[in-house]
């Protein structure tokens, strides 16, 4: 069964989406499971929007011009849904950001 993905136009700090592509390839080789850019993207989404409904606040950086890298994120329906929803005080870009770096400190 084919999820249904909608696409993301997003702005990310230079290096982020590097380093979650390092992960999807570090989680496919520790679980000889493919683990791709999507399921790392919204795994750290998930688990930030989770800490958000339990009361956690957090702060999101404003990334400084030229500091940014544009990706087309392609994510899962309801991943896509809990950004918008959560995008009320910042940006869709801010809360894949977030949850990405969030996700990336976990894995250290």
């Amino acid at each position: 069964m084919v999820k249904n993905l909608m696409r993301l136009g997003l702005s990310v700090p230079v290096g982020l989406h590097e380093d979650m592509r390092k992960l999807s390839f570090k989680r496919t080789a520790a679980t000889n499971n493919v683990v791709t850019l999507t399921d790392v993207y919204a795994e750290g989404v998930t688990k930030l929007v989770a800490r958000i409904e339990a009361g956690e606040r957090f702060v999101y950086p404003v990334q400084p011009r030229g500091s940014v890298k544009k990706i087309s994120l392609r994510m899962p329906e309801e991943i896509a849904d809990l950004i918008a929803k959560h995008a009320t005080e910042s940006s869709q870009s801010a809360i894949v950001v977030k949850g990405a770096q969030c996700l990336l400190q976990e894995d250290e």
